[in-house]
């Protein structure tokens, strides 16, 4: 179905059929959304009027279904409902948007399913057809005897006329329980961003290459569900229609719902007796590439398996744990700007406490080398921890490299020939190779430049005789007067003699210290 853009009088929707191309939307490849602007070519002697089951439509032999018309999208419209107060001539609405007011729902709630009921406008009878496509309809009800306005397109079955919402925004004023009801069953929420700015009430912010609407912060009603939306200090959110290149480069058109930056937060809705098990992100195909998105609870502290990840123009999936039934969590943007082109959250059974997260702690926190010296290690203590390793980084690996054994980081320098240096080590544990690092700790590395000072700490060994000099060694030199104990290396001051704070360094072919 089609409808004039802009129209607010009757006999401006078309209903196009063939059984060609165009015909499945549920085609991954159907070119059209809702709310597209379309250029439709017929071809002569082809394309023709025909009336079925006194329903008009344009339409074609089955033998020409592959080339009777051509489609090509120009654009994006605003859908706006053409407003109604009465039913009487309905049917000449077909294929348009409308919102019918003062409609009352049957003295009896029930549930929404696919096929019809009979609603009422004052005495006249209004067909409520809801589809097998509709969003968000399986499981809910309608409250009984309640008034109010409902939105949908109108189509002709066997010449009988019927009003078909498109969602449970169009229905929402019949919701039992009031215009926000919780669904029976939110087993798997689909927020396809394609369904455009009004997929929301109140609708969303609406942003294009002429219209540059945004917003902060709102609470915004999809499906029967509550979100609040937040953007950072300094970023936005907004429905965005990408068409800045829509005439030269028609491909790179495209709808998401953009929000950032690092900080934003979309809050999900809390479900009765449910918690939220797993959430796929996908990104638009305009998107920055290395945008990112956490799942957190509503204070930003990480949960299970809601650790950043690289959305971009991919898509991200969190498969969560822990969560609690009735509760509340956010996705919350961690790096640039995301566009969203769809959102899918999953909830289950829940109950039970958050469980304990993996810890770490290391022992030293920090390292000192001299600028020639030995590896060192950092002791780890993990708890909470079972299916995760130890894995290790280092800012300077060329310098100061790292590796992980067990529960044992080893840290080996390099030989230092300038000045001093230094670097950071970062000890993390991880579930899947290093690609989520969780607990992490870091370790400050400092060595000595050539030639400095005594490298701190105790683990030195005396030494009593020449032959036991070896090239390139380093060290501190005491001698006691007289000569009875020789040249030997010290730590700090002797008692022995006279001490040096210098470091000295042996040379072999000199046979002294220098």
């Amino acid at each position: 179905m089609v409808m004039t853009e802009g129209a607010t009088q009757a006999k401006n929707g078309i209903l196009l059929f063939s059984s060609g191309q165009y015909t499945n939307p549920k085609d991954p490849a159907f070119p059209f959304k809702s709310g597209d602007k379309v250029r439709f070519t017929l071809v002569k002697g082809l394309a023709k009027v025909a009336n079925f089951s006194n329903c008009y439509e344009v339409t074609c032999e089955s033998s020409d279904a592959a080339t009777w018309l051509t489609a090509e999208v120009i654009g994006k419209a605003q859908l706006t409902p053409v407003p109604l107060t009465s039913i009487d001539n309905l049917i000449d609405y077909q294929g348009m948007l409308v919102t019918v007011k003062n409609v009352t729902s049957p003295a009896t709630a029930g549930n929404w399913a696919v096929g019809t009921t009979t609603f009422k406008v004052g005495s006249s009878d209004l067909t409520v057809y809801v589809t097998q496509d509709a969003a968000g309809f399986a499981g809910k009800q309608y409250a009984a005897s309640k008034t109010g306005d409902l939105t949908g397109y109108v189509s002709l079955y066997k010449g009988a006329v019927q009003l078909c919402p498109r969602n449970m925004t169009d229905a929402a004023a019949f919701a039992e329980g009031g215009t926000d009801p919780e669904p029976a069953d939110p087993a798997h929420i689909v927020l396809d961003f394609s369904r455009g700015k009004d997929m929301a009430t109140p609708a969303f912010p609406y942003h294009d290459k002429d219209d540059s609407s945004s917003a902060t912060e709102g609470t915004y009603t999809i499906d029967g569900y509550t979100y609040h939306i937040k953007a950072s200090a300094d970023g936005k959110f907004y429905w965005f229609y990408n068409n800045y290149n829509a005439e030269t480069k028609p491909e790179t058109v495209y709808e998401a719902f953009f929000i950032g930056t690092t900080g934003a937060y979309i809050e999900l809705p809390a479900i009765s007796g449910k918690a939220l098990s797993k959430v796929i992100l996908t990104g638009a195909s305009g998107a920055s590439g290395d945008s990112e998105a956490a799942i957190t609870d509503t204070a930003g502290a990480d949960i299970a398996g809601g650790l950043s990840q690289v959305v971009g123009k991919g898509e991200a999936t969190y498969d969560l744990s822990g969560t609690v039934a009735n509760t509340s969590y956010r996705i919350t943007v961690t790096k640039k700007n995301c566009q969203f082109a769809k959102i899918e959250l999953f909830y289950g059974e829940g109950g039970g406490s958050t469980p304990v997260q993996p810890t770490l702690s290391v022992n030293p926190t920090s390292l000192s080398f001299a600028a020639k010296d030995q590896a060192k290690t950092i002791a780890c203590t993990v708890a909470n921890a079972d299916g995760y390793t130890v894995g290790t980084s280092s800012s300077d690996a060329a310098n100061f490299a790292a590796s992980a054994a067990g529960t044992t980081v080893t840290v080996t320098p390099t030989e230092n020939t300038g000045s001093a240096r230094n670097a950071t080590v970062t000890v993390y544990l991880t579930n899947d190779g290093g690609a989520t690092k969780v607990a992490a700790k870091t370790v400050a590395v400092t060595q000595a430049a050539a030639g400095g000072s005594e490298p701190a700490g105790d683990t030195y060994d005396k030494i009593t005789k020449v032959a036991e000099l070896v090239n390139g060694m380093t060290g501190f030199i005491g001698c006691e007067p007289g000569g009875t104990y020789g040249l030997q290396l010290v730590t700090g001051f002797t008692d022995y003699g006279q001490g040096f704070t210098a470091a000295y360094t042996y040379d072999e072919t000199k046979r002294h210290c220098r």
